[in-house]
């Protein structure tokens, strides 16, 4: 058994803390915390590449870390998807149809992983992610930066995202359901 104490899940820690700081600065929606905010979920996102990173080249891989980091990952986009709703950045219907696949599939892993079925991570929901991050980063700046409107940039990358999220979903899912027949 991995020892839970191990950098790896440091950095996940350090990234569920992270969520105070940045729902908290932007909630002011000002130009300045609104940047700020979105610097720290720019690190939140460094240290889950790192996290994965780390424990796989050190074998530090734990079962807490396997539980840990994506929660963690869900916490911190769910939270800063509601927070962009309050403040009026981003339509209701995407951080709804990004919750719902993200609800739905974390449940569709644990029927799998209770079935002992393993589906890997396909480039869609990578590429999600990726969208995802980017969109989210440029919402949570908000104000125009260096002559760009950040939030036009953040609304056409969470669009992106946004069927991304669908197409991996679809895809999560048919990969289940061939797995369990």
């Amino acid at each position: 058994m991995k020892k839970i104490y191990n950098l790896p899940n440091l950095l996940t820690i350090i990234r569920l803390i992270l969520i105070i700081p940045i729902i908290s600065l932007v909630s002011f929606d000002t130009k300045i915390t609104s940047l700020i905010s979105a610097i720290l979920f720019v690190i939140a996102g460094i240290t889950d590449l790192l996290d994965g990173y780390i424990a796989r080249k050190y074998d530090l891989v734990s079962t807490f870390g396997k539980l840990i980091d994506p929660l963690a990952d869900k916490l911190l986009t769910i939270s800063v998807l509601i927070i962009l709703v309050k403040l009026h950045r981003v339509p209701v219907i995407f951080p709804l149809i990004i919750i719902a696949r993200e609800f739905t599939i974390t449940g569709l892993r644990a029927v799998a992983s209770s079935q002992g079925i393993i589906i890997s991570a396909s480039q869609f929901g990578k590429d999600k992610t990726l969208f995802q991050n980017v969109s989210l980063t440029c919402l949570l700046i908000y104000y125009p930066l260096f002559g760009i409107n950040s939030h036009a940039v953040g609304l056409f990358f969470i669009t992106i995202a946004t069927f991304y999220t669908i197409f991996s979903g679809i895809k999560y899912i048919k990969d289940f359901v061939s797995q369990i027949e």
